[in-house]
């Protein structure tokens, strides 16, 4: 992967008016919740953290995981969404700018290939 990154030509990381149709959108919102449904570490995480915070004191128990539920889903779409701002924010920072993009290939495939080298040559693993 890194040699590949050396290869790469910089316009090939330049996406000129790339426009999505509502349909590619549906079909990522799709892909997304479903893997989002199927992920183990959140089933996980809800079922050990949440009911420690929830107290059957405080009154019903399904009305607590309900509000501890719709407040992880709000953190996480505000959190999801300012990433994904500052990931096409930076892209078309970068897409302005072939020189750092040339920067970034080699900076990342000199990585790749370092990692790749020191699996190479470890032999305590």
């Amino acid at each position: 992967m890194g040699v590949k990154l050396f290869q790469a030509e910089t316009s090939a990381l330049v996406v000129e008016g790339a426009r999505q149709s509502s349909r590619a959108y549906g079909q990522a919102l799709r892909r997304g919740l479903l893997t989002n449904l199927l992920n183990p570490k959140a089933l996980v995480f809800c079922s050990v953290l949440l009911p420690q915070f929830v107290s059957p004191a405080d009154g019903p128990l399904g009305l607590q995981f309900a509000l501890l539920g719709v407040v992880l889903v709000a953190a996480g779409l505000v959190f999801d969404s300012a990433y994904a701002l500052a990931g096409e924010g930076l892209g078309r920072w970068l897409g302005r700018r072939p020189l750092v993009q040339r920067v970034q290939q080699w900076l990342f495939g000199g990585v790749l290939v370092g990692f790749g080298v020191r699996l190479a040559v470890l032999r305590d693993l």
